[in-house]
């Protein structure tokens, strides 16, 4: 089925002219919100892999102290 344009008919336009502002607005308030998402979520992406990173190094140290404490003469 091929997409044919739609016409409406306006008696008074003006009502439509009004909206046509609020409508922007919205638009860039929609916009600038889904820019603060993004910015939270690369944040949040960076904190997660220092969390990672410093998860990895207290690990290593905690087993190269397990392997101390296990090693000749370990009780």
């Amino acid at each position: 089925m091929d997409k044919m344009p739609v016409y409406v008919k306006l008696d008074d336009d003006s009502s439509v002219r009004n909206l046509i502002p609020d409508l922007l607005g919205l638009i860039a308030s929609a916009k600038a919100t889904i820019q603060k998402i993004k910015d939270l979520s690369k944040e949040e992406e960076s904190k997660a892999e220092q969390w990672k990173a410093n998860s990895e190094t207290i690990l290593a140290k905690l087993d190269i102290a397990k392997a101390g404490l296990e090693g000749p003469g370990a009780i």
